[in-house]
């Protein structure tokens, strides 16, 4: 009678382990499939950041010469497409003036990697100026500010 008993319970031990088995692998299962779907959406999101990132410039400018109160000024792309019809503006007053430049503003083309120069005079007593550069490229306008040191 014990014997029976005893084999009684361990079919039970085992079927509950059983059962306990399945639920958990079908819990887990539906954890994976939860993963896999939110791992699938960020590389469709990162695709397509990647694709909207190959279809912009970047345009941007430092300054590298200062000499009294001459300071060139370079214009850089570092995107990926060309950029077309950069400007920039001055947005905190002071008063700039573009020396031997004014025909070549707005630069028409400024393919990637490459890069043109200007060179400006400033009449004020601050160090720092910041300018708004704009640009178009495949995607549409775009404007970057930046500070630039100007002695």
């Amino acid at each position: 009678m014990i014997s029976i008993i005893i084999s009684i319970v361990s079919c039970c031990i085992a079927l509950a382990s059983i059962i306990f088995t399945i639920v958990k692998y079908v819990s887990v299962d539906k954890q994976i499939a939860n993963f896999d779907t939110i791992i699938k959406e960020n590389q469709v999101k990162n695709l397509k950041e990647e694709e909207e990132q190959s279809k912009r410039a970047y345009v941007g400018a430092n300054d590298y010469y200062h000499k009294n109160d001459l300071t060139k000024v370079k214009f850089y792309n570092r995107g990926r497409v060309a950029a077309r019809n950069i400007t920039f503006e001055v947005i905190d007053g002071l008063q700039l003036q573009i020396i031997h430049a004014e025909k070549l503003l707005p630069y028409p083309i400024l393919n990637p990697q490459e890069s043109f120069e200007i060179s400006v005079r400033c009449w004020s007593d601050k160090a720092l100026c910041q300018i708004k550069i704009t640009w178009e490229d495949e995607c549409g306008k775009h404007e970057f500010i930046q500070a630039l040191q100007l002695y």
